[in-house]
């Protein structure tokens, strides 16, 4: 009868540990869940963007197995909030098989520890995307009211991508759209960069 007492009591104390602590002894999401908040476009976009969309990205030409990790739609099919083990997308960046593991050895990209232990995070943590900055609409403090010098800030970038295709050269011009003058197909519509 002793020793039966002494084991509720043992179970009873144990359980009272885990309620308050939040802690499951096999180590589960809720242990890994302490700790600062990930947050998934200061922390987790940054690094699925480096290691992930040239190949899960916008450009549909490299996309690889209609997979697109750059919008919020892949959390629904490759995430189990609070589940990182239990998630595709995780279960990809930490298998040992070198066929499944992404990215691919081939693409000359890797993920360190700490970039998988902040997916891990963000993942236990209930993988809450929360509001995209960018989609906010507000511009940076230090652009906001800025003008854009055509000549010296845009007319070099359009020089190296696009005038073969749509500079001054009539001859190989196509679709009669010109990117080599600051008008270019919208004279109708004021100077690039500058009052009408």
């Amino acid at each position: 009868m002793r020793m039966t007492l002494l084991r509720v009591l043992t179970v009873l104390a144990a359980t009272a540990v885990v309620t308050v602590t939040g802690l499951v002894p096999d180590g589960g999401p809720e242990v890994q869940a302490q700790g600062p908040r990930v947050e998934f476009h200061r922390d987790v976009r940054p690094v699925l963007a480096d290691a992930c969309f040239a190949c899960h990205g916008a450009a549909e030409a490299t996309r690889q197995a209609e997979l697109r990790l750059d919008t919020a739609d892949f959390v629904d099919s490759l995430v189990r909030p609070g589940d990182a083990e239990g998630s595709p997308l995780f279960q990809r960046l930490t298998t040992e098989e070198p066929i499944g593991r992404m990215p691919p050895a081939s693409s000359g990209r890797s993920l360190s520890a700490e970039q998988i232990r902040l997916v891990r995070t963000w993942i236990d943590q209930g993988a809450h995307l929360g509001a995209d900055p960018a989609a906010a609409g507000a511009a940076p403090a230090a652009t906001a009211g800025r003008t854009v010098d055509f000549a010296r800030e845009v007319r070099p970038l359009l020089s190296q991508n696009c005038f073969s295709c749509h500079g001054p050269d009539e001859g190989s011009r196509q679709a009669g759209l010109r990117l080599d003058v600051p008008e270019g197909p919208f004279a109708d519509r004021g100077r690039f960069g500058g009052p009408a």
